[in-house]
């Protein structure tokens, strides 16, 4: 029997072939790299190359975002994602690191980076939760990168530089990583389908997979990937993201329950939504493992990793993202809200 639940590694074929128009971001040099990570890295040397050695990043981020500034050694400050008003914050900083979250485009995010164009930054915007929209923070970047592994099975990512690269092209493959994610995803895509095969099985590889990413430097993006990239239908995904997201923040907004917050309230012409972010005031790891009970797979971004440098940010304890992918249909949605409010009803916040 085909079984059902919501969110977590995406199978095989997630999305719908057709024309990508979102392929190119910005009319500048690029190439194409194994992760965001890779990106970042390679960002990283580009950066060294031109003797600047310390960033500033924006306080609620993934700790593997901080890891290749930190394995190069640059000076790592922070400032407030909430704030940037605070322009002062990056004044000792040569190059500061912008990104809109889960798909909403920000006004204030693209007076950040005037602002910090104007001091003189060199700027690194990171397309990859705005992958689908086009922003008006690519035309005042230095550098560009963007990952999309968590928009659809594509195992690609792409480094934009508005000037030549300086460092060499990478030619170094990974079949190891992608090879075993790639099992993993055929094995989910034939479990969800059919119900055949072991769930546990299609985990193991997944996290099989995902630990080889911890060797992320030097790596270009397999042809086959890029193919994907290149072949998925971004009208079709923007428009069943879109529309799964609208349900989703009207449905929020009507629950009138004190415990759950929208971070975003509207939804733009633009924005194309990676997940519909919510703030849990309290219990929010009780709400979310109750939704991991019933097949409910809604992350929480992000896990602070102590390894490496980090600030405080209330959006750690209590962001909880809402799955409003391209796999899922408005009935998905009704499922999903509907237990989410059972959910939160049971743990009442007055």
């Amino acid at each position: 029997m085909p079984k059902k639940e919501l969110g977590s590694e995406f199978s095989e074929n997630s999305y719908n072939s057709g024309i990508n128009e979102y392929f190119d971001l910005a009319s500048m040099n690029r190439r194409f790299v194994l992760s965001g990570r890779t990106a970042l890295h390679l960002v990283a040397l580009e950066l060294k190359n031109k003797h600047i050695c310390s960033i500033a990043l924006p306080d609620y981020l993934c700790g593997t975002m901080v890891r290749p500034f930190y394995d190069e050694k640059f000076t790592i400050s922070f400032y407030e994602s909430g704030n940037m008003g605070k322009i002062q914050s990056i004044c000792k900083s040569s190059a500061v690191l912008i990104m809109d979250y889960f798909g909403f485009l920000r006004e204030e995010t693209v007076n950040f980076a005037s602002q910090c164009r104007d001091m003189g930054k060199t700027i690194i915007v990171d397309a990859t939760q705005t992958a689908f929209s086009k922003s008006k923070l690519y035309e005042l970047a230095d550098y560009i990168i963007v990952s999309y592994r968590k928009w659809f099975d594509c195992l690609c990512a792409a480094v934009y530089s508005k000037k030549d690269f300086v460092t060499p092209d990478y030619q170094k493959k990974y079949p190891i990583y992608v090879d075993t994610w790639r099992i993993a995803a055929n094995k989910k895509r034939q479990y969800i389908h059919t119900g055949e095969g072991s769930k546990d099985e299609y985990l193991r590889l997944y996290f099989q997979a995902n630990a080889t990413l911890n060797d992320y430097q030097y790596y270009s993006a397999c042809d086959s990937e890029k193919e994907r990239l290149l072949n998925c239908n971004s009208r079709d995904l923007i428009q069943k993201r879109r529309l799964n997201a609208k349900y989703l923040i009207d449905s929020i907004k009507s629950l009138n329950n004190s415990n759950i917050k929208l971070m975003f309230e509207d939804l733009k012409t633009e924005d194309c939504p990676l997940f519909v972010p919510v703030k849990i005031k309290k219990h929010r790891n009780v709400i979310k493992n109750e939704l991991i009970n019933r097949d409910i797979y809604c992350p929480s971004h992000w896990p602070i990793n102590k390894n490496y440098p980090y600030k405080e940010n209330i959006l750690y304890e209590q962001e909880l993202s809402l799955i409003c992918d391209q796999r899922y249909s408005i009935e998905d949605m009704e499922m999903q809200i509907s237990v989410l409010a059972e959910i939160l009803n049971k743990h009442f916040v007055p």
